[in-house]
């Protein structure tokens, strides 16, 4: 059979770990035109878990760790159906964001459609365990392909499932164990050595965490026109930056604005990393599971900085450590050891909690960029017009105040994540709308 009937991989344990105390739920977002009803969605839903063995799956934890164990009668995937605007998803994402899934139980994904004449949107949740954006921006689209299917559209055959194995196992086996661990020594990685060092001093965890309504993560969506991305797309090749790196920028620039009595800020930006364009043999988007990194960079910021100049600064570090190979060094590599030292304490319930603070001490509270890139699909399907396919990521306590990004249909999708109460919505408004005329003022 071949499902997830296997122990956790690196990358899915720590945000199995990591989801018992900040929740690391991701939720992917679709706004389509055409008619949709909830038995449509169920079909299409249940043809999708079909194929997809890791939609059937739930988490347990045995004697020998913890594992991937099929469902004996999987339950359908939920579907919650909510006659409402469209254009009125937010608030519906936070919810779905901050509630927790049964892992003992599952399915470890669930679905939300919001629907008012033509229009509607569908929320995906998952568990981090089983997807990461890509996949599961991919995995969202062929959900749709199923209803254009089911609705007398396009027949869509659906990729086989191609992933027996965790996705860490690509990983090259040089930056893994003591390969790993001089690297890291040589490359000067202090803060993930001493993290290393200090250990798993005692104190006792609960199962789960109770997070109050004022300590969550909370978004602003934001967007640009198919004009404005155009615009950012060849301005910046023509400067010779990324729109990665743009972004990074402004948005650095946006959340120092905050601050003006300081004259000079030091600002670190986290960049997250796609793994399956850095691996040896890139991996499709249809292979579920998570395989990411991260790259920190740092910058000083001032009143005076140049949007152009500072985006060179990020394009620059980022290029230097992505040719010494760091992404292999940060979070892969930390998953690994997470998963070797705390498994023994998984019975015993105990020091856990300490483990997640360490990890916490990383690094500084820094601004992150979550950039997917571009999705290639169109938005036709049939029946159906596909207008928005986009991303929201947890913060898990990396940060304060990030964003995911994603270009579909020759539109940028730039959604603001933030750390209630240490920023109000107002204030993460501010920084949004800011970085967003930063962006567009330089064209």
């Amino acid at each position: 059979m071949q499902n997830q009937e296997r122990r956790l991989g690196p990358q899915e344990y720590l945000y199995w770990l990591m989801d018992h105390f900040s929740r690391t739920n991701f939720v992917v977002i679709a706004t389509c035109e055409g008619t949709l009803t909830k038995g449509l969605v169920e079909e299409a839903l249940s043809c999708l878990q079909a194929v997809r063995p890791p939609l059937r799956t739930r988490i347990v934890v045995e004697e020998q760790g913890v594992f991937f164990r099929a469902c004996e009668q999987p339950a359908p995937i939920p579907l919650r159906w909510i006659e409402g605007d469209a254009a009125d998803w937010c608030a519906h994402a936070e919810a779905e964001q901050i509630r927790r899934f049964e892992t003992d139980v599952g399915p470890l994904m669930r679905c939300t459609c919001l629907s008012k004449g033509s229009l509607s949107t569908l929320l995906f949740t998952f568990h981090h365990a089983i997807a990461d954006a890509t996949s599961a921006m991919h995995l969202a689209y062929e959900c749709f392909q199923s209803i254009a299917t089911v609705s007398g559209g396009p027949n869509t055959q659906l990729t086989p499932y191609v992933a027996p194995v965790p996705l860490d196992v690509h990983i090259p086996r040089a930056f893994r164990g003591m390969g790993g661990l001089y690297k890291l020594w040589m490359q000067g990685n202090r803060q993930l050595l001493r993290f290393m060092r200090v250990g798993l001093p005692s104190m006792e965890v609960v199962d789960e965490v109770v997070f109050p309504d004022e300590r969550r993560d909370r978004f602003v969506p934001m967007s640009l026109t198919r004009e404005e991305t155009k615009a950012l797309v060849g301005t910046a090749r023509a400067k010779g930056v990324t729109v990665h790196s743009l972004l990074c920028a402004a948005q650095m620039m946006s959340l120092h604005a905050q601050y003006p009595a300081q004259k000079a800020q030091g600002m670190g930006q986290l960049s997250l990393v796609n793994m399956r364009q850095q691996v040896h043999a890139s991996l499709p988007p249809t292979m579920l599971g998570p395989l990411i990194s991260f790259l920190t960079t740092f910058h000083s910021i001032s009143e005076l900085s140049d949007v152009w100049e500072v985006a060179r600064d990020v394009r620059a570090q980022l290029l230097l450590q992505l040719r010494h190979h760091d992404p292999y060094l940060t979070l892969p590599f930390l998953a690994r050891y997470v998963q070797k030292k705390s498994m023994h304490l998984i019975h015993k319930q105990s020091k856990a909690r300490n483990l997640f603070r360490n990890i916490e001490r990383l690094g500084p509270k820094v601004s992150l960029v979550s950039n997917a890139g571009r999705f290639l699909y169109g938005g036709e399907l049939g029946p159906l017009k596909l207008h928005a396919l986009h991303f929201l990521f947890a913060l898990s306590s990396s940060g304060r105040f990030g964003s995911a990004v994603t270009t579909f249909d020759d539109t940028l999708f730039w959604n603001v994540t933030y750390a209630a109460p240490t920023f109000t919505r107002e204030r993460a408004e501010q920084v949004g709308s800011h970085a967003k005329e930063l962006l567009l003022s330089s064209l």
